[in-house]
C-alpha cells in the first residue's frame, strides 16, 4: 500500500514552514531536518523525529511502516 499527499503552498510560506514536508527553501540537503534542528540521512530518524506522542513506538524498518 502507498500513500502520497501532496501539499502545495503560496509562495509568502518560502522559508518559513518545517515538518515532515520539509521546509519550503528549495534547498533539498535540509530536507530531513527533524524537530530538533538536526540534518540526518535516515529517514526513519527524520520521521520518528516528528511523532506526536512520545508514546508512541519508533518506526525501525520498512517492513513495520506498512
Amino acid at each position: 500500500r502507498v500513500l502520497f499527499r501532496s501539499i502545495k503552498l503560496a509562495p509568502s510560506y518560502k522559508g518559513t514552514v518545517c515538518g515532515l514536508c520539509g521546509n519550503f527553501d528549495h534547498r533539498s540537503n535540509n530536507d530531513f531536518t527533524t524537530r530538533d534542528h538536526m540534518v540526518v540521512s535516515s529517514e526513519l530518524d527524520f520521521g520518528n523525529s516528528w511523532k506526536e506522542a512520545p508514546t508512541c513506538p519508533d518506526v525501525r524498518d520498512r517492513k513495520s511502516v506498512v
